[in-house]
């Protein structure tokens, strides 16, 4: 009787892992078969800390950004801005569009952190029809924007997380 409740056991562990196995295979198909990153812009009245070189910044942000969304498998592929895509493939291809919508420098305790609010929609790239937009936001510390590749990566990094969230 125990042997027959081990093998049981055993029989349902193999079960969950295939189920898990197969789920977990479907997750990392990706979405779409493009998805191209237009270059950030930033909303009228947005300044940057004077240590952070707007377009190098803004550049970093975009190069990081497809890195993370190429890892995180939500396209096949994640191409730069006016690259193109094959007409068997528009049908299924996004152009994701961002701004720096908000920045606020940090005061001089950590009681008052700085904050950057982003905005970034998402477009079916053959209609242009929106399909989100995010807005996500996080407090920062001055130390998050010590220099551009600082500042770049933790925004490509806030940025990626919450489109893979409003994706899901």
């Amino acid at each position: 009787m125990r042997k027959v409740q081990n093998y049981a056991g055993v029989s349902l562990l193999l079960i969950i892992l295939v189920c898990a196995g197969t789920l977990a295979a479907k997750d990392s198909q990706p979405q779409f078969k493009t998805m191209e990153v237009k270059h950030f812009t930033l909303a009228e009245g947005v300044a940057l800390p004077d240590n952070i070189d707007q377009k190098e910044y803004l550049s970093l942000l975009c190069d990081l950004l497809r890195e993370h969304l190429e890892k995180d498998k939500l396209a096949s592929q994640v191409l730069a801005e006016g690259a193109s895509v094959p007409d068997a493939d528009v049908a299924d291809s996004v152009v994701l569009e961002g701004k720096i919508a908000e920045f606020r420098k940090a005061g001089h305790t950590m009681l008052s952190p700085g904050l950057l609010a982003m905005e970034i929609s998402l477009y079916h790239r053959k209609d242009h029809s929106l399909i989100t937009t995010i807005k996500p936001s996080v407090k920062i510390p001055p130390a998050a924007y010590k220099n551009d590749e600082t500042f770049a990566k933790g925004s490509a990094g806030l940025a990626a997380g919450e489109i893979k969230k409003a994706l899901r």
